[in-house]
């Protein structure tokens, strides 16, 4: 059986209708305001990972030069590079999921490979360990290395999240 749109059922959807706009419209802003707050999040989570590889790089290039400098430092700041490196290539890992293309993950890999030589390579905790010149080649490469990783994530993160103009 049909519905007949006398006036009385005018003034019904005249009365209802504008409430049903609303109702649907908060649902709307509600949705769009949700999902902005969680790629705020995300962005802020990420950028903090960024900024905590950056600083453990540092950290490792710091311990590198130490190490690699003098000859009596030895087991302490071996542990600690070593802890150092695999907290970065954990974080790397991690940050990879989120900017980096397939074709990068090769490039973060060879990067990652860089570092580990540079940072344990050599003649690293022998007893055969004889001091480098701080600026010696396998420094240079560790420093050279950890530019390359920070701003192949640092691209990412921009084509991820582009800054507001």
């Amino acid at each position: 059986m049909p519905i007949e749109c006398g006036p009385n059922n005018l003034e019904l959807i005249k009365i209802i209708l504008p409430s049903v706009m609303v109702v649907l419209g908060w649902i709307v802003v509600y949705r769009i305001q949700r999902s902005s707050a969680a790629k705020q999040d995300a962005r802020k989570d990420l950028r903090t990972r960024l900024d905590k590889l950056d600083e453990d790089l540092k950290s490792l290039r710091d311990l590198c030069i130490d190490y690699y400098t003098d000859e009596k430092k030895g087991f302490e700041l071996s542990t600690q590079i070593k802890f150092i490196f695999e907290d970065i290539r954990r974080q790397s890992y991690i940050l990879s999921n989120n900017f980096l293309k397939k074709l990068e993950r090769k490039k973060l890999n060879d990067i990652l490979k860089n570092i580990s030589k540079s940072a344990t390579g050599g003649s690293f905790e022998s007893k055969s360990r004889v001091a480098l010149d701080s600026n010696d080649l396998q420094l240079n490469s560790l420093f050279n290395s950890s530019a390359q990783l920070i701003n192949l994530f640092e691209d990412g993160f921009f084509h991820a999240y582009p800054p507001a103009v």
